[in-house]
């Protein structure tokens, strides 16, 4: 009588069928690519056959991983918890390769030895997939695949100058913007170092900007966008004054440059939209007055049917200053705040200064839209450590769906 497999329970993450798949996959090379993997098994223990062994070994795991990621990916893994498998698998199987004197390598058939390495990949995968989802899980509940989670983030400029440096300050941004997992985020005050470093830190996003002063001189209105989600299909900055094409231009009474980046996007998940980033002047209200009109005009000259999503720090309070007015006009943009279904963080400052939270209502930092969208949520976020905030300015975050609520 055959003995019977043991069932492994199919509650296990759902994830039953996975368990047996570098087993079938095993087989289905061996017939495929007629790797004799039972003469290799036999091999004698000197040098010769140990490389003959590595060979198979390599060979065995370059020609698997493929559908090997399939197999995850169907399983509803996130691409880059796959690539995370995937990666470990290789560094795994390499680990064993270059170990010449090892006893494993010596007594362990390939085919057992992959087996190994796929079960711990697998068990990684089967605890990543779960961590992932709650990851980007936002205050309140789980979002849908369309959900577009939206940040926007002034991150105040890379200081030396204690208490508030950089330094101390960049592990608390990425914490922060790992926490909420946003799939894009209009950023304000990066400079050209200070974003690179967050782009190393966070490796799933990719970043579009230019410094305000041309190239990587000054302040970026930097885009970050996950990049297994989204495509940049187009890109552009202009200048908040009289002459938007001219890099570094300034008038109507500010002291420096402001400026625009505008992203096309393609989203795998839904469908194409535009994201524009600004930052307005702190110290002229002419100045954002004549800024929100320029920024309107230009948006209205798109004349596009695709949706849009505005983010900035526009230093002006949400609701009563006239740059509010000038864009949230005749229904032209609204404001994520105004029409979310649910709000975290009401009443309170979004910008805090290094200090204590304030709670006068007072919201500089803004996302609008442009399209029908449906706002789910947004939220004030209140993130420090210790005493810390990782900048001056509070994360604003909206999380939407294309299309008109009902």
């Amino acid at each position: 009588m055959r003995a019977r497999k043991k069932q492994i329970p199919a509650d296990l993450f759902g994830q039953r069928h996975l368990l047996f798949r570098p087993g079938q996959e095993i087989c289905r090379l061996k017939r495929l690519r007629r790797l004799d993997l039972g003469s290799v098994n036999h091999a004698p223990h000197h040098h010769t056959g140990r490389v003959d062994i590595q060979r198979q070994f390599d060979l065995l795991v370059l020609r698997s991983r493929g559908s090997f990621a399939c197999d995850l990916r169907s399983a509803g893994l996130s691409v880059r918890t796959v690539s995370i498998c995937i990666h470990s698998l290789v560094d795994v199987a390499t680990g064993l390769r270059v170990r010449q004197h090892s006893s494993l390598i010596h007594c362990m058939k390939p085919k057992l030895s992959f087996r190994l390495v796929a079960c711990l990949v697998l068990s990684v995968a089967l605890l990543c997939g779960p961590y992932r989802a709650d990851a980007q899980a936002p205050s309140g509940g789980n979002t849908s695949p369309a959900t577009l989670t939206v940040m926007t983030y002034n991150l105040k400029f890379a200081s030396t100058n204690p208490p508030n440096a950089w330094p101390a300050r960049r592990p608390l941004v990425r914490e922060v913007i790992r926490q909420i997992a946003p799939d894009v985020i209009g950023t304000q005050e990066g400079l050209y170092e200070q974003l690179k470093d967050i782009a190393a830190d966070l490796p799933e996003y990719d970043w579009i900007g230019l410094g305000r002063e041309g190239g990587s001189r000054g302040e970026f209105m930097a885009v970050f966008y996950r990049k297994s989600r989204f495509e940049p299909l187009a890109f552009d900055h202009f200048w908040l004054s009289g002459t938007p094409e001219v890099i570094g231009s300034n008038a109507w009474g500010g002291k420096w440059p402001r400026m625009v980046t505008w992203v096309k996007f393609l989203d795998r998940q839904t469908q194409q939209f535009f994201l524009w980033n600004t930052h307005f002047a702190n110290d002229s209200q002419a100045a954002r007055e004549k800024s929100a009109k320029l920024l309107r005009d230009r948006v209205a000259a798109l004349d596009t049917k695709l949706p849009l999503i505005l983010t900035g720090d526009f230093n002006a309070a949400g609701g009563t200053n006239q740059a509010y007015h000038t864009l949230t006009r005749d229904g032209f943009f609204a404001d994520t705040w105004m029409t979310a279904k649910a709000r975290k963080g009401e009443g309170i400052n979004t910008s805090n200064g290094f200090q204590a939270i304030r709670r006068n209502g007072v919201r500089i930092d803004w996302i609008l839209t442009c399209g029908a969208f449906t706002v789910d949520s947004a939220e004030i976020v209140t993130f420090s450590r210790d005493g810390q905030f990782p900048s001056d300015h509070f994360p604003v975050v909206a999380r939407l769906r294309p299309g008109a609520a009902k």
